[in-house]
């Protein structure tokens, strides 16, 4: 896939209010997304969505267990 197009599929992922970072990466995955849901429900519901974004084979999850530093100020 051309950097075009996953720029696209990035601008089409940033579209949806949950999502508050969007980055193209280097390594399997191409495209990387913080997002931030009210429950689990909510995750997978964002989830099935993206992986309705033409272009998109496979979206998955990752859950943060602990957050030690955060837009460069250290939470613990």
């Amino acid at each position: 896939m051309s950097g075009h197009e996953l720029s696209e599929i990035g601008r089409r992922i940033a579209e949806f209010p949950q999502v508050h970072v969007v980055m193209r990466v280097s390594g399997e995955c191409e495209i990387l997304a913080l997002t931030l849901s009210a429950d689990r429900q909510s995750a997978l519901d964002l989830i099935a969505e993206i992986n309705r974004i033409p272009g998109i084979k496979k979206a998955e999850s990752h859950v943060v267990l602990e957050s030690l530093k955060l837009s460069g100020f250290r939470l613990k």
